[in-house]
Order: structure tokens, then sequence, then C-alpha cells
């Protein structure tokens, strides 16, 4: 794009087909027009952050029976947690398809203003399917809070995460983890951009980081061959020990002629395309060695979810209608979730967690990724953005609880664009700063594609380490 912003590109392609879904990416003034921002609890403080007893482990479980069995299913972790901080569990139960402005008002009736607000854990695990626990209740807590969810399809799944948790977190420890890092080079303008803005960077401030001691991870691994071919077996074998990986890619969306099943959009929406027609899918993981007791940040649409309601639909809807963008949106639409279908968890993180060989948590995206996450198009600075990403990946190899490490880095960079919002809302920035509609609707934007970011798995896990010599992952 001619000018002097970059166009905003989005990690998206179509199921089964080659290219990405949005061929060129939006201009920036696509987003003239004010946007507000909501408040943001304060955080819990005190004590040391990654301890369990200074800080506290709660769930939230849905109401009624189907609560009732998904605590049941996980009692073994509740047992462990609750030696762990030396009190009992706090359950807290809520009703299902809870909004924003729902889970804000529980947050501030029932969560806050309790009789022992002072014993509020500071990590909190959402238990079950966003239908019966809402993402948008998730997110809402994660501005103050460290926040995981174990959701998935099936019983057995539950504990056979706990069963891997419990049996990382009772082995030893010897050795630190690696750092893997990942994208897909199919040659499409978002991950060409997204390998040269946020990878390539981080990778360069990992080996400068570990030369002076500030980076943990014993190894370095770096996968951008720009020929696809083999980029899955690749993948496979750089995530047979505990390590952190980073993959940057397309998620995988509607197909051209759009999903023949709800069943079908479930088990495929937000596989990662690999290039050259290759994808990373759920199937290839239930069951695999990959990422023991490790952690896998995944950059790409849909790569943890998709809501209830897209963010980004009135927007793009509106584009589409007055043909505000030079191209055809449509395909993009077709991916966002319809009025009435429920919102889901990807399947490939929920096979990724259940697999005993598998992660101890992804940190994946719900709705669709942009490349505002890394590249603040509204601000005179363009440098330095990847290093949400590079903070997030330093904390995790040095065994900070991944809940934890989340609200250090990509919740904290959220959180300061949120009040950048604020006071632009009201009215109160200097001249320049902020003050111009489409600057609000890029900070709105990189809000919205941070927030996005969410934590499947345990919110106080950490990633196992190995014995020198040894492929068992210890914790």
């Amino acid at each position: 794009m001619a000018g002097a912003h970059p166009s905003i590109e989005l990690f998206l392609q179509p199921a089964g087909d080659r290219g990405q879904t949005l061929a060129h990416g939006l201009a920036t003034r696509a987003l003239a027009g004010d946007r507000g921002a909501a408040d943001t609890p304060d955080a819990p403080a005190g004590g040391d952050p990654n301890s369990l007893r200074d800080q506290g482990w709660g769930v939230i479980a849905p109401r009624g029976d189907e609560g009732d069995r998904l605590l049941a299913l996980i009692q073994p972790l509740i047992d462990r947690r609750a030696a762990d901080q030396d009190a009992d569990v706090p359950i807290y139960r809520v009703p299902p398809d809870m909004t924003a402005a729902d889970a804000a008002a529980w947050l501030d009736r029932k969560l806050v203003a309790n009789e022992l607000a002072a014993a509020i854990p500071g990590y909190l695990l959402a238990l079950g399917r966003p239908d019966q626990v809402s993402f948008e209740l998730q997110q809402v807590l994660a501005n103050a809070f460290s926040v995981g969810r174990l959701g998935f399809d099936i019983d057995a799944d539950y504990e056979a995460y706990v069963h891997k948790l419990i049996a990382s977190e009772r082995s030893s420890a010897s050795a630190p983890a690696r750092a893997v890092y990942f994208t897909a080079r199919d040659g499409t303008p978002a991950t060409e951009l997204a390998c040269r803005a946020l990878m390539q960077p981080c990778v360069a401030d990992a080996f400068a980081q570990r030369k002076a001691g500030r980076f943990a991870a014993q190894d370095i691994v770096v996968l951008d061959d720009p020929d696809p071919a083999g980029a899955a077996g690749r993948l496979l074998a750089a995530a047979t020990g505990p390590s952190v990986l980073f993959t940057c890619s397309h998620g995988a969306g509607a197909p051209a002629a759009g999903w023949r099943s709800p069943a079908e959009q479930r088990a495929q929406q937000g596989a990662l395309c690999l290039g050259d027609g290759g994808f990373l899918t759920a199937a290839m993981l239930a069951g695999a060695t990959f990422l023991p007791g490790g952690a896998w940040l995944a950059f790409a649409c849909f790569s943890a979810g998709t809501p209830r309601h897209s963010a980004y639909h009135p927007w793009l809807a509106r584009l589409q209608e007055h043909g505000e963008h030079d191209g055809d949106l449509s395909s993009v639409l077709a991916s966002l979730p319809r009025d009435g279908e429920p919102p889901f968890i990807a399947a490939l993180p929920q096979a990724a967690l259940a697999s005993p060989g598998g992660p101890l948590a992804v940190i994946g995206h719900l709705d669709l990724a942009w490349s505002y996450a890394f590249q603040d198009v509204d601000k005179l600075s363009r440098g330095g953005r990847h290093r949400r990403f590079h903070e997030l990946v330093t904390q995790l190899v040095k065994r900070t609880r991944v809940g934890l490490a989340v609200s250090g880095s990509l919740m904290s960079s959220r959180n300061q664009v949120q009040t950048e919002l604020t006071i632009a809302s009201d009215g109160d920035a200097r001249a320049g700063a902020l003050d111009a509609p489409a600057a609000r609707g890029h900070r709105w934007m990189v809000l919205q594609d941070l927030a996005g970011y969410i934590v499947l798995g345990d919110p106080a896990a950490r990633i196992a380490t190995v014995s020198r010599g040894s492929g068992d992952p210890a914790a």
C-alpha cells in the first residue's frame, strides 16, 4: 500500500486451499471511527506472583449437574492445588452464555464484593466448553487475573490432561527447555510481514539475550525454510521434547464453498496452514509426541477457538456493503460465527492438550488474528512491538506459570492500549495524541487483537524440563 502506513494483514486461509483469504491487506483508512473502551478491574497484588500459596488458585465451573460432573473429572487437580496452596480450592459457579457486560457485573458483584474479597485467587481456571463458561467471562477476568481454561468435547480428555499435568509436576528437573520458532513461509503478504517484523526480531532478541544470560532456553531452534514442502515433518521433529514453541501461520477458515456442516467447521477451523496446501490438524496430533510438557504460542486466526460473536463482524460487513475495500470480503465473513451458532474451542489445541505426549498449555487466538498485535500502524515508533510476544516466550522458558506469563506480556500490553483509548475517549489527550477518529480506530483494533489471546490449560502450569540425555519430562 502506498503512503505512510502499511496495510493491515489477516492471518486466515481457506481450508483445503492455498493463499490467504484476504488477498491483500485492508487499508488503514478503513478504521476512521470512534471506539470506546471498558474499565479494567484492579489486579490482585502481594507476595510472590509465582507462588500458589501467596496467590491462590480457584475454579470457575458451570452451575448445575454439568458443573458437578466436570468438577469430578478434575478432582485430582483440585486436590493437588489445595495441597500446593495449603488451603481449600474456592469454586465459583456461573450461568452459561455470559456476555462481557454480564461478566463485568459478576466480577464486581459476586467475586470482588463477597465477604472474602481479600482471598480471591490470583489464578483462575475456567472449566468447561465456552457454551458452559463463556469466552467473554474468561477475557474479562484476564484483565486482572491469571486465567486459563480446560474445555474438551470428550470427558476422557479432561482426565488425560490432569493426569499428564500432575505427572509432570511430580517429576524432578535438571535442565532448561528449548525455544522453537516456526514461520509458515507460504509466500503470502501476511506471513512474509510476520516473518520480517515479528519472528525474526524475536529470534534476534533471543540470541542476544541468551548471550547476555537473560534468556533461559538451552537451545534456540528456528524453522523458517521458504520451501513449505515437508514443513509439517520439520515442525513435528523439532517438538519432540519439552519446549516453548512459537508458531506463526494462517489459521484455516471457511473454504470457498463454505463449510458443509458445523461439525466440519469445528473439526477444521483454526488448523495451522503450513504452506503449499499443507495443514497441521487435530488428527495429526491426537496421541502424538508433540511438545511433551511444553507450551505452545500459536499466532493464527481461530487457533484457540471461535467466539459466539466476532468483534470485527459489524466493521467488515460495513466495508463489504459499502465497497470500502478493494476486494471481496465474503470469504472472511463466512468464517465468522452466525447468529445462533455456539462458540467452540478449536480441535487442534484440544488434541494437543489431551495427548499424553502433548503440551501443558496452548496460548492461541479467538476470532480473527491481525498484524495489529505486532504492528502499531498509528504510532510514529514502529519498532519493538514484537517484544509483546518475545517477553511471553522469555517468561515461559524460565518456567513462569503460564497465566502469569501471559498477564505480564500480552495482557499488560492490552491494558496499556485500553488506558490510551480511555484517555482519547475522554478528550483529555494533548494535541496530536490519539485525538483523531482513525487513530482511535487503530487503538481499538490493537485492543481487540491482543484481547483475543487466551490460555488453554491450567493457568498455574509451567513447562516441564528434561534431565540431560533423557527425553522424559520433568517439572
